[in-house]
């Protein structure tokens, strides 16, 4: 993210409703961000201190720590066309 050209990545996950149903949820970049974003950096400034984390980290650490937990994989635009 960041230089311009690079393409936006969508990301999909198996999200598990109240109602004990699978969901599969696609999610771009920028969706990560917006609901992620806020609690990973505070969570990661409390743990590093902010300075450190300003210095070694970035938004994609915070997108690829998002993928991991979530058990998220990168989907094709074009697979988002299937719905």
């Amino acid at each position: 993210m960041g230089g311009g050209c690079e393409r936006m990545k969508y990301y999909a996950y198996v999200s598990h409703s109240p109602m004990g149903l699978d969901i599969t949820r696609t999610l771009s970049e920028e969706q990560i961000l917006v609901e992620y974003a806020p609690f990973w950096f505070e969570e990661m400034h409390r743990k590093f201190g902010k300075e450190y984390v300003d210095k070694h980290y970035t938004k994609d650490d915070c997108i690829m720590d998002w993928v991991v937990i979530n058990w998220a994989w990168e989907v094709e635009k074009d697979w988002l066309k299937n719905d």
